[in-house]
């Protein structure tokens, strides 16, 4: 090297180390041949400086501006952040039919799910399997598959493996769904074991069998090398919230992770569950300390992962002493949820369960009277929220539907939630709750209820976040809302109605108090506040939409431009966008 060649000074050691270190840098910069082959070998220099300085009594020195910039070296590496992957199933799986089909083999996409095992299987498990595709045969989705593998290889390559470690594959259903991601990195010319493939759950019949596809993607040898020892679980609140309702995902979701917890030590793998929490208390906000404290301890064991998303991401971290303070609050959540021992017996634990579970029972079926005429559930969200102008902003990592169109299946939970809480329903943040708590108050008497928020933080923490997502909402407003709405769907806004003053009235009485949020003052008071500003939006923005339903030409745009202003100051005013 020549750094190394050169001398420049004989007296002056650290000096002339860090001369070497800063040419090894920048030809790092520049993929010299004296690059640094990854971050750890520059920490390695580093640390050689500061146990140098520290023999000859230079402890100032190294304890000053070398450990600061050794401990941003040892987080950051030459990556700064790690990013995850993250992909359709459904595209793995069209991309693997693709790719076998050139290769020679037909009809992958018609086997069995058993069939689909056995062959990507035996394909990985012979390093030499021909993949030898000109990628300029293959369908634009399949070549931009295989381009962003690419990527992730030269990412690993130029910044250190810290610089992508995860793959995550959406709407997992099944342990092909893994084994096809392995596979396309082997097509990349990947080592299947680079990047560890993290299956999402989201759909309630997923997160029901989350134990038993757990478990088989365990006993499959490739899935096994990749994940080496350690498994990651994804699991998503917010399809899972728009399937089947508020509460029920929540215990769904729940119940998936102590699934999860046991199948994990049963086979001896490090769990950790990876949150994909939104910002708002239908896609899984809240308070990040209520909500780590009210997971199940199995699953936490210490490790954790969680999104941030939408406006939390400013609120949490846009000054550096909220951040720390937010930062310290999860650190002190996880702590507190690993110390804390719940004194209830086996006995009454599965009490708790069964009496949650049949609540859930009858908070789904509340939300599937909602869902019983999707067509018509689609026509009242269409008129009664500003949903058509929501999936126009350009503001989503993502389209708002996975197809054209808005149907209620292909629509995503974002613009789902975000349109209910513009027009002030806010049901993805509560419906369905007071049918629960009326089923057990009904069985188990009223302090029984009252009993449970006292002593069972998951409990507590579902009528809590409940409480935030009704502050926002406003039933009164909803109603100019729902005149935009066809006669014929107002039946919809019925049912809302009537679920939210039985959701209202049992909140009252199970956390005995006078009016929601009343422990926490401070926060009535901001809604006091903030009510009468927000309130002139969400009118303004009734005019605009009925407007608009008869508007032509630049009118027209004139309208939806307004419309978008009343969007972005609703969502600042309520503090809740995604």
């Amino acid at each position: 090297m020549s750094a190394r060649a050169r001398r420049y000074t004989v007296n002056e050691p650290w000096r002339e180390k860090l001369w070497c270190m800063r040419a090894r840098l920048r030809a790092t910069l520049e993929r010299g041949d004296a690059a640094y082959t990854d971050a750890g070998r520059y920490v390695d220099d580093l640390r050689l400086l500061e146990s140098t300085l520290r023999a000859c009594g230079f402890d100032l020195l190294a304890d000053g501006a070398l450990r600061d910039c050794r401990r941003r070296a040892e987080v950051f590496g030459f990556h700064l952040a790690t990013m995850d992957i993250r992909q359709h199933s459904a595209v793995h799986e069209a991309a693997v039919d693709e790719l076998l089909r050139h290769a020679g083999i037909d009809d992958y996409a018609e086997l069995d799910e058993q069939g689909r095992q056995q062959l990507l299987t035996n394909l990985l498990e012979h390093a030499s399997m021909g993949l030898d595709v000109n990628r300029s045969n293959l369908s634009p989705k399949t070549q931009e598959l295989l381009t962003t593998l690419d990527m992730v290889g030269r990412a690993r390559r130029e910044q250190g493996a810290g610089a992508c470690e995860r793959y995550v594959v959406s709407f997992t259903s099944q342990p092909s769904d893994l084994l096809e991601v392995l596979f396309l990195l082997r097509a990349a010319g990947l080592s299947p074991g680079e990047l560890r493939p993290v299956p999402l759950l989201e759909q309630l019949e997923d997160l029901d069998r989350a134990d038993e596809i757990e478990a088989t993607m365990l006993d499959l040898s490739p899935i096994a090398a990749a994940l080496d020892g350690e498994l990651e679980v994804m699991i998503g609140y917010s399809d899972a919230g728009k399937q089947i309702g508020f509460l029920a995902s929540n215990v769904a979701l729940r119940r998936a992770q102590l699934k999860l917890a046991r199948t994990a030590k049963e086979r001896g793998v490090t769990l950790t569950i990876f949150h994909g929490r939104g910002g708002t208390i239908g896609r899984g906000g809240g308070p990040a300390n209520r909500a780590i404290r009210a997971q199940p301890n199995e699953a936490l064991g210490g490790r954790l992962r969680v999104t941030e998303q939408g406006e939390t991401i400013t609120a949490r971290y846009a000054r550096r002493q909220i951040a720390e303070r937010d930062l310290e609050q999860m650190v002190h959540a996880m702590l507190i949820a690993m110390a804390e021992h719940d004194p209830a017996s086996a006995v009454e634990w599965q009490e708790r369960d069964d009496m949650l579970d049949r609540a859930a029972d009858k908070a789904r079926a509340r939300y599937g009277e909602l869902l019983a005429d999707e067509e018509r559930l689609a026509r009242y969200a269409l008129s009664a929220t500003p949903i058509r102008q929501v999936a126009e902003l350009r503001i989503g990592s993502r389209p708002s539907s996975r197809k054209p169109g808005l149907s209620f299946d292909d629509l995503r939970a974002i613009p789902w939630v975000f349109s209910w809480n513009q027009s002030r329903h806010g049901l993805p943040g509560w419906f369905g709750l007071g049918t629960a708590l009326d089923m057990i108050v009904s069985a188990h008497g009223l302090e029984r209820a009252r009993e449970l928020y006292r002593s069972w933080q998951f409990f507590r923490a579902l009528i809590n976040n409940a409480q935030l997502a009704l502050s926002r909402a406003d039933i009164d407003v909803a109603e100019h809302y729902s005149r935009l709405a066809d006669p014929d769907a107002r039946h919809i806004f019925e049912l809302i109605a009537a679920e939210h003053q039985r959701t209202v009235s049992r909140i009252l009485e199970v956390v005995d108090r006078q009016q929601l949020l009343g422990n926490r003052p401070h926060l009535v008071r901001a809604v006091k506040w903030r009510n009468p500003y927000v309130d002139i939006l969400s009118h303004t923005q009734i005019a605009l939409l009925q407007r608009l339903q008869t508007a032509t030409g630049d009118d027209r745009n004139a309208i939806r431009a307004a419309l978008a202003i009343t969007i972005n100051g609703i969502a600042a005013g309520l503090q809740t966008a995604g």
